[in-house]
């Protein structure tokens, strides 16, 4: 991809959110209630990837929850490569808790600093991928206002990749999950 450009971060996000695993079983019931009564907020793309990566100063499993890149798209596990992700553009964050703070957006991410393995030079640091969280959603409006910073989402699925010898590796679904922020 073409070298990372960066744009400067806004305002920091603080907003209360609800979170709640089902059952796979659980999730016909649920959307159709949630399709009942909210109007859904529909998207582009139907999939939420993000990006996280290794800090060998938390130990074992060694992975950083605050630092994340995030992008939306069209995701098909069984053609999509590590090289298709790194020519999407991406947000760059930093979540803690409720706050969510945008670093910077990234419109591609860079060819390894590594000749074996996967090291990046992303916003001044140097990052290595690890894990990639796919979540298929849908989206419903809270109000009529239809405002998209107060939504009920719903994760149809969330699978998980290793990012191994420059590889997505597929380590398995962990289930759906309701959201309302």
């Amino acid at each position: 991809p073409a070298p990372s450009r960066r744009r400067l971060p806004q305002e920091s996000v603080v907003r209360n959110e609800f979170k709640y695993d089902l059952f796979g079983s659980d999730l016909p019931d649920v959307i159709s209630v949630i399709e009942r009564d909210h109007k859904e907020i529909k998207r582009p793309t139907p999939a939420t990837l993000t990006l996280y990566f290794y800090d060998a100063e938390l130990g074992a499993p060694e992975v950083d929850p605050f630092y994340r890149l995030r992008t939306y798209a069209h995701f098909d596990p069984d053609a999509t490569s590590l090289d298709d992700i790194k020519a999407l553009p991406w947000q760059v964050q930093k979540k803690c808790g409720h706050e969510k703070r945008p670093l910077g957006t990234l419109e591609g991410l860079p060819a390894s600093i590594a000749p074996d393995d996967e090291v990046w030079e992303l916003l001044g640091e140097t990052r290595r991928p690890n894990l990639l969280k796919v979540s298929q959603r849908r989206h419903f409006a809270v109000d009529e206002t239809h405002d998209e910073s107060q939504r009920i989402t719903v994760d149809l699925s969330r699978s998980v990749f290793k990012i191994v010898d420059q590889r997505l590796v597929p380590l398995g679904d962990i289930g759906p999950r309701v959201e309302v922020k």
